[in-house]
């Protein structure tokens, strides 16, 4: 019976290290995205065109 614990109590704690090993993935994966978009936002890769451009020419642009 103690060995059954034992094995149980071991099983346990490896589910909780993997739980915690992809939750520190997850963040790690959303923290490198974030940081690409920032990036490539500051390099003018990502733009905002219409009513809310950053640019004041394209403000003045017409659609056609």
């Amino acid at each position: 019976m103690l060995q059954a614990a034992t094995v149980a109590a071991r099983h346990d704690h490896a589910v909780q290290k993997r739980l915690s090993m992809e939750i520190i993935l997850v963040i790690v994966l959303v923290l490198m995205l974030g940081g690409v978009a920032y990036a490539q936002w500051q390099r003018g890769v990502v733009r905002t065109t219409g009513p809310y451009a950053l640019d004041e020419d394209d403000t003045n642009r017409s659609a056609t």
